[in-house]
């Protein structure tokens, strides 16, 4: 028994001597890779993914450049090739915005006008005495400064009466194209109208252009039928800017196409 005792305490000094071993773990100085050991697991796969990015984009490029190659061999084979380099030719894989065609005619220029004098006018109220008549040619004295105004009212248009104008005769017949008016009476609404005479009823007039004055120069374009020599400018609302239902006209000028 004590042969046995003696032997076993001998084995038991030899085993105390060896170090502990870690799964995986590798002893200092030695080579090579453990199989089981994480890190180096993980700087593998790390590597084999990097390496499977590159070759990849590799790849990528590769065909890219054979496409490339193949179009521009196709074209010149075909006949299309020309004197441009290389590196300046298009291979479609850009486009340019190619501005549309314009097909559409082009405006037609501006017919040619000329003035139109007025040689009389008189103030035009089939439903009540007319408004200040002394100074209607004031109207188309060519003078700015000097205006026929129309009376003031309480109320406006049609409590009164529907309206009141300015029936002007002009010089010679003509086919109108445009009536500048000059006030101070922003607000007010005018038509002009082609009368047949100067001596007629609202029914027999016919509006050839409308407008609402502003301070200052309202041009209001026209269309009439023919050449005509009388036209009323016709107020269906006056100004209310002085605080009244009043509107006053400095100038009215007409124009013809020549």
């Amino acid at each position: 028994m004590q042969h046995i005792l003696d032997q076993a305490s001998v084995v038991n000094d030899k085993t105390e001597m060896i170090p502990a071993l870690r799964l995986g773990h590798r002893e200092q100085g030695a080579s090579g890779h453990a199989l089981n050991d994480p890190e180096a697991i993980e700087a593998e796969k790390k590597k084999s993914t990097r390496m499977l990015a590159a070759l990849t984009a590799l790849g990528v490029f590769t065909v890219i450049v054979l496409i490339l190659l193949v179009v521009w061999v196709a074209s010149f084979l075909s006949g299309g090739s020309n004197d441009t380099p290389l590196s300046e030719q298009s291979f479609g894989l850009t486009t340019e915005a190619t501005a549309p065609e314009n097909n559409s005619p082009a405006p037609a220029p501006a017919a040619a006008t000329v003035p139109v004098a007025a040689s009389a006018v008189t103030v035009f109220s089939p439903q009540g005495t007319p408004d200040q008549p002394a100074t209607a040619k004031n109207a188309i004295d060519g003078n700015p400064a000097t205006a026929w105004s129309s009376d003031s009212y309480f109320q406006p248009f049609p409590s009164l009466k529907n309206g009141v104008g300015l029936m002007v005769s002009l010089a010679d017949a003509a086919n109108l194209k445009n009536v500048a008016i000059t006030s101070d009476s922003p607000g007010t609404v005018v038509e002009i109208r082609s009368a047949p005479s100067a001596n007629t009823s609202l029914d027999q007039t016919k509006e050839i252009g409308s407008g609402v004055l502003k301070n200052g120069v309202t041009d209001i374009p026209v269309t009439s039928d023919g050449s005509g020599q009388y036209v009323l400018v016709w107020i269906t609302q006056l100004s209310t800017e002085s605080g009244q239902n009043q509107t006053s006209i400095s100038e009215i000028a007409f124009t013809a196409a020549k």
